[in-house]
């Protein structure tokens, strides 16, 4: 037998919103007054992918993705029919990925795992 112990846990402020898997689905993101953006994403299953877009980007962009010590993640920016991934750090390590968007566009960021994802 198994007991199962329900709580609500509040959802913050930067927390991801599923379903977010294509950018179809993506979660539009607003960038503060310096240009910035942050969310909280899991991948929570093998083919978990999270994806985030930003309207109207326009010159230098950069995106890193924090740790997660039990994954190997990866970055994929998508824009003007053009995609970039950053996938040079290892398990447990963070990730950084820098492109030039020519002119306003909407650019998107797609975060996996690398096989083997677990929660993070």
């Amino acid at each position: 037998a198994y007991t199962i112990h329900w709580s609500a846990v509040p959802r913050g402020a930067t927390d991801e919103r599923e379903w977010n898997d294509g950018v179809g689905q993506a979660e539009t993101l607003t960038l503060d007054g310096a240009g910035r953006a942050e969310r909280r994403g899991f991948v929570g299953w093998d083919g978990d992918v999270d994806t985030f877009c930003v309207d109207a980007l326009e010159g230098s962009v950069l995106a890193t993705l924090s740790a997660v010590p039990s994954l190997d993640l990866r970055i994929t920016a998508l824009w003007e029919g053009r995609e970039t991934t950053a996938d040079a750090a290892g398990r447990g390590e963070p990730e950084r990925l820098e492109l030039t968007v020519a002119q306003a566009s909407r650019v998107c960021l797609r975060v996996a795992a690398d096989g083997g994802a677990q929660r993070g």
